[in-house]
């Protein structure tokens, strides 16, 4: 193969790995102008978090090249999926004050979704599958992760000056601020153990079958 067709190739699969990326990211253009348009655009942190969530998929691709993490195509693109419904759908075009059930469905995919990453990283690195203690580790991992974003919005927010995580509303309902908070970060300990009853489920099959033989 001359140096031509390995440029060719290697442009052909750059394309492929970045296109979830570019895709979220074109969502996420359309969605700041939707903004802009439709809801006045008063607030800046919106703008900041459809910003942040736009590069993410991009960095997610580059940091799988250029470090060979070896995400599969197909956990990229939930990656990306789970970035749009977040913040495009959910916050910026008020999918979470339209849908009840929105909030409760993104984070408890964020929840699954990162236990899954966990487990193939866990699986690439080690070369074996993890044990109940390592399963119970990466779950506690996912957990982090909640809690780290729940951070992330008491700071903007703080910094900038808006309620992220709806503190006034909660307590103009009567109800305790923490409500958000915590209930997002159960969500995404339940959407990881559905996970890993899932894979219980998946794996206990051939473990029987490997017992039996």
């Amino acid at each position: 193969m001359t140096e031509a067709d390995n440029l060719k190739q290697n442009s052909s699969e750059a394309l492929y790995a970045y296109l979830p990326a570019f895709v979220a990211l074109l969502l996420t253009v359309v969605t700041i102008a939707m903004y802009a348009a439709v809801r006045s655009g008063k607030d800046a942190t919106i703008y900041f978090d459809l910003c942040v969530i736009a590069l993410t998929p991009i960095a997610i691709v580059f940091c799988n090249r250029k470090w060979r993490l070896g995400l599969p195509q197909y956990l990229v693109t939930l990656m990306c999926l789970h970035s749009v419904m977040s913040v495009d759908m959910g916050t910026a075009l008020g999918f979470y004050g339209r849908l009840v059930w929105w909030d409760a469905l993104v984070h408890a995919f964020f929840g699954f979704l990162s236990c899954a990453t966990l487990y193939y990283l866990f699986l690439r690195w080690k070369q074996v599958k993890p044990v109940f203690l390592e399963q119970i580790l990466i779950v506690l991992l996912v957990i982090s992760f909640a809690a780290i974003w729940e951070v992330y919005e008491f700071v903007a927010g703080a910094i900038i000056g808006s309620d992220m995580q709806d503190v006034g509303l909660l307590l103009s309902e009567g109800l305790n601020p923490l409500t958000d908070t915590m209930s997002d970060m159960a969500l995404a300990t339940v959407g990881a153990i559905v996970f890993e009853f899932g894979l219980l489920f998946i794996r206990w099959p051939a473990r029987r079958k490997n017992t039996i033989k």
